[in-house]
């Protein structure tokens, strides 16, 4: 009986680890990927604005498969050139023959909230590429500069994290059942045997 209700305690205590663990894993890896996504969109916002300078003022604006590579080179991301109607001009990651058959963009979410308001935003997959992106887009004139980040990185550091809490819940688990074990052997099978001598006196 005694070893049935020690053994008990250790499973709820278990029990108790694994859904501690699991909350706390689950807010700080949320709160983790929405910090990194934060920082992310703010250095793709500014980026933006300086990609826009370039356009305004730069000669090979009239060529925009050669002003989106460019700006890629430059600012280290996927740069995407779309006019008002939602044609895509440039794209840094596509060749001229991908260019003139990919689809309208006028219906993604981030150049449909910069044509309105100037700067635009969202996190998706790709439906040219297959992959999630962080999007900003930026209009002025009569074109849209988008420029796009892949979450690739981001998903890799949360899937490490979740490895490492994964492996600290593991190693939890094995210390609770070692440390139950051994009040069991010095404490409370002793106490037990104790208690057993002392009916029998």
């Amino acid at each position: 009986v005694a070893l049935r209700l020690h053994s008990r305690l250790v499973l709820l205590n278990a029990c108790a680890i694994v859904i501690t663990a699991l909350i706390i894993a689950y807010f700080l890896s949320t709160r983790f990927t929405e910090d990194i996504e934060s920082e992310i969109q703010e250095q793709l916002q500014n980026s933006a604005a300086l990609g826009m300078d370039y356009m305004r003022i730069h000669p090979e604006q009239n060529d925009p498969i050669a002003l989106a590579s460019r700006l890629a080179e430059l600012l280290e991301v996927r740069v995407t050139i779309i006019n008002r109607s939602g044609k895509v001009l440039g794209d840094s990651e596509l060749t001229p023959e991908e260019i003139r058959t990919v689809e309208d963009h006028s219906s993604r979410p981030e150049v449909i909230q910069a044509l309105r308001t100037g700067s635009g935003s969202s996190i998706r997959l790709s439906a040219t590429v297959g992959a999630s992106f962080i999007y900003v887009a930026s209009f002025s004139g009569d074109r849209v500069l988008r420029l796009a980040m892949p979450l690739v990185s981001v998903e890799a550091v949360i899937g490490r994290l979740r490895r490492q809490f994964a492996l600290a819940m593991l190693l939890s688990l094995f210390l609770t059942g070692l440390f139950g074990y051994g009040v069991y052997l010095f404490v409370s099978r002793p106490l037990r045997h104790l208690a057993v001598a002392s009916r029998e006196l």
